[in-house]
Order: structure tokens, then sequence, then C-alpha cells
């Protein structure tokens, strides 16, 4: 029979086990939030999380560890907020926190910023001594209810971004508080020191995949050094699989799914390592995360009426030339007398001459239709790389030539995916799909053979570009390059992470 005796549980609140305080739990990839509150509102749109955790499952008062949280990005992603409730429960101890979350961002450049996070709340903890399976019961404190205590708690932390690179410090139960119940028994909060480190590596970033290795230290004074190794490949953020080791303890093992960009599904299991793993039971874990807000593009809109392909100079209209109808002659004879005489009834037109003027003046109709069509078409094959850049908010000008900064997710690359980070030499700007294939047909003819075309949703703009680059300085310099060539109107679109 498994026990939980009260020497051993006394033993846990008091001696050197203090790493155990924090509640962990293996998706901490996917929401660093509840350690470092500089994670707070570092997705897109709102994000709700739910986590259950089961640890030695066959052991009676196992570990469970739950939690709820709620954050939100604002100030065009500069300042995070959120809320959080965990449950955690390990035999007669419970600890229930509730905590508000606040960070804010320092931006370097389009990729480099630094979040600065705090969090503050309310702990209330308990000791359930009617849930104790004692060996001798003598003391009648034993068999008294629950002994309640209730407490603040903070949290701060700091993390760094740089293309892929995210590195994080925080420091957990930041004011180590001590709880002292009215039967003396106390249990003192000791300050974690945790950091993490996390790369993403593309192997195909047209695909989006990529591997992200990540490594998480806990320390604790006077405990041993514990570290997880967790390694992630997922594909376009649509799913994941991964693992992770845990120091002396278990190896883990976590596959997950995003639906349609809103729904996220992850589950866990943990691999039991040493004597412990040989009747722990099941140790393993669920999340969800539901999120809110504009996440997902729509595809860019087809083209409704299939646009002729025309020449860079479209043709001058044709003058259109009206025929007049024949000259009507009058049959009728003059009258002679007061008798009307009988006349001969005759048709106005003569059958072929109208049939010819019907015919004549449906062709003027049908050439109207088709200049007018024509003109139409030649506003739409105008090059309106102007007008595209100046109705883009996010335009910022540098060295006389115009950037627009935008998140991946605004574009579509000509195979329907999201195009890669980085500067983009724009030259050309249509609303016709087909227009923009037709400019990018003729420049790569005329010796450019980097250049495509990428969709902007929000603008409805296919933009028609002669390279891309990674740096700001190669992308001037192709500008410039382009304007000695003659296109005056250049301008540089840079793609960034979410």
């Amino acid at each position: 029979m498994k026990k939980i005796i009260i020497p051993f549980c006394f033993l846990l609140l008091a001696s050197g086990a203090f790493a155990q305080q924090i509640g962990m739990y293996n998706h901490y990839f996917y929401k660093p939030m509840i350690y470092n509150p500089a994670f707070t509102g570092n997705g897109d749109g709102a994000n709700i999380l739910l986590v259950h955790r089961t640890q030695w499952a066959d052991f009676k008062g196992a570990p469970q560890f739950d939690i709820l949280t709620l954050d939100n990005n604002f100030m065009n992603k500069k300042v995070g907020l959120g809320m959080g409730l965990t449950s955690d429960k390990k035999g007669i101890n419970n600890t229930i926190a509730g905590n508000l979350f606040y960070s804010y961002k320092i931006s370097f450049n389009d990729n480099t910023h630094l979040a600065l996070g705090l969090s503050f709340g309310i702990i209330n903890q308990t000791l359930n001594y009617s849930k104790a399976v004692v060996e001798t019961a003598v003391d009648p404190a034993l068999f008294s209810d629950s002994r309640h205590k209730t407490t603040y708690d903070g949290n701060a932390g700091l993390a760094f971004f740089a293309k892929g690179l995210e590195f994080g410090l925080a420091i957990p139960q930041l004011f180590a508080n001590k709880i002292k119940y009215a039967d003396s028994t106390k249990y003192a909060q000791v300050r974690h020191y945790m950091g993490s480190l996390k790369y993403k590596i593309f192997l195909s970033e047209d695909k989006g995949m990529y591997i992200a290795p990540q490594v998480l230290v806990r320390f604790v004074p006077n405990t041993p050094l514990q570290y997880d190794g967790n390694i992630n490949f997922n594909w376009n953020d649509k799913f994941w699989i991964g693992a992770t080791y845990k120091s002396n303890y278990a190896i883990a093992a976590h596959v997950g799914l995003c639906i349609h960009k809103l729904f996220a599904i992850g589950y866990s299991y943990d691999i039991i390592t040493g004597s412990l793993g040989k009747y722990s039971g099941i140790s393993h874990e669920i999340m969800l995360n539901i999120k809110f807000g504009k996440n997902k593009k729509d595809e860019p809109k087809p083209v409704e009426e299939e646009s002729p392909k025309v020449e860079t100079k479209a043709p001058e209209p044709e003058p259109i030339v009206v025929q007049q109808p024949p000259k009507i002659e009058n049959k009728i004879p003059p009258v002679t007398d007061t008798k009307t005489p009988e006349v001969e009834t005759k048709p106005l037109f003569d059958d072929a001459a109208y049939r010819k003027h019907i015919s004549d003046s449906l062709n003027q109709l049908r050439l109207q239709e088709e200049q007018d069509k024509l003109k139409q078409n030649q506003q739409d094959a105008k090059n309106k790389n102007s007008e595209a850049i100046q109705n883009n908010a996010s335009k910022t000008m540098d060295n006389t030539v115009w950037i627009a900064t935008n998140k991946v997710r605004d574009f579509k690359d000509a195979g329907n995916q999201s195009p890669k980070k980085g500067f983009y030499v724009v030259i050309g700007s249509f609303h016709t799909r087909e227009f923009a294939q037709a400019e990018v047909k003729r420049l790569i003819i005329e010796g450019l053979k980097e250049t495509n075309w990428i969709y902007f949703e929000p603008g409805d703009f296919n933009y028609v570009f002669i390279k891309r680059v990674d740096t700001k300085e190669e992308a001037f310099k192709q500008a410039n390059n382009a304007k000695v060539a003659g296109y005056e109107d250049v301008w540089i679109q840079l793609i960034v992470e979410e």
C-alpha cells in the first residue's frame, strides 16, 4: 500500500527539495509566460491557454498541475497584458495562485528586440491533513481540517529576440515569502532562478519547416541544478513533434496540431527513467490553446474574368464611324382631289438595306464594348508602384528610398505560400495578377533573372520585385541601381516575423 506519511510530507516542505515548489509542465516551449512574464503577449491576437498535467498517477495524492492563462498585446505589440490561474497539488499540499502579467518591448531594429516583464499575484496555500495516511495516529492535529494561508507573490523576467534566437531569464517567487500556519507549521517560498535558450533552424523557409532546440535551466540555492533539453520539429505552425530530456528524471515525447491557426492541441507523455518508473504510473499532460483576433489571412482573390494579354503599350482605339440609315423615298402619290385614292402599301425601308444597317450598328456596339474593355485593361495594366507605397501606412523614408515594413502573414508568394522574410526591391505594383505575371516575364527576358512577384492582401496589390536580399545595405544598393536603370519609383518592402 502506497502511503503518504506526515514526516515525509514535512520533509518535502522544509528540506532542500525546493526545486519542486514551482509546478513544472512540458509545454513551456509553447507558452513560457508562466515562468517568465517577459513573454506575455508574444503571440498574435489574444490567446487562452489550458494545461492539465498528471504526474505519477499510481501514487495516492500524486501531483497535479493545472494552468489557465489569457494574454494579448497592445500598442503595436509594444505592451503585453495577461492574467493566469494555476493549481498545484502535491499530496496534502495544495497551492492556488492568481497573477497579473505585464511586458514591455524595446525594439533595436526590425529583427531584434528586448522584452521586460513583471507579474504580481495572490497565493493561497493549503495543508489538508485529512488526506494524510499515518502510521500512528497520536496527534489530534492530524485529524483536524485543512490549514489555509494567503500571501502575495511576484515574478520578474526579461527576454531577448534576434532572428530566430530567444533568450530568457526569470526569477519566480521573487519575494521569497515565509508562511506560518496557526499550528506553527512553516512553509518557506524560495526564490528560483531560471534561464532559457531557443533557436529556430529553418529546413525550408518556403514551406515553413524548422527545428527548434531549446534548453531550460532551473537553479535554487542549496539544491542540485536542474535542466531540460528540448527539440521540436515544426511544420508551418500547423504541426509539431518533439522530445524533452529532463535531468535525472524522464524523457518526454510530445506532439501537437494547430487547426485553422485558431486551435492548438498538444499532448505530452513522460517516460520515467530509473527505478521510480517501474511503479510510478502514467505522467502526462494535455494542452489546448485558443487564439482570437485576425490571424488567418484570406487567400488571394481570384480574377473573376480572364483578362486578355496585352503588350506593354496598348494600341490606340480606332475612331467610331456610325453609318447613317438609307434615305427614305416618298412613295405616296400627291392628292389630286378630295377623294382619298387607293394607295399601294410598301415598306418604309428596303429589307436588305435595313438588315445591313442593323448588322453594322450591332458591330459598332460590340466594337465600342471591346474598346471600353481595352481601356479598362489598359488602366489595370498600368504600373501603380507609387500608389502602392503611398497607401502603405507602415512606410518610412530612408536615404531617399521608401521602406514599408509588414508582417509575413500579410503576403503570399507565387506558390500561395508565405514568402521568405527579408528585403524585397519592388519596381512594379498591379491589382490584376495576370499583368504582374506578364511584367515578370518581360523583366526576366530583359536579363533580371531573379524577378518574381508576391501578393499583398491588405492593399490588394501584386508586387513585382527584382531581387530579395537579407540586409538593408544590399537592398539600398539594388534600389539605387534600379533608379539608374530608369525605375524612379522603386521602393523596398521589408517582410518580418509575426
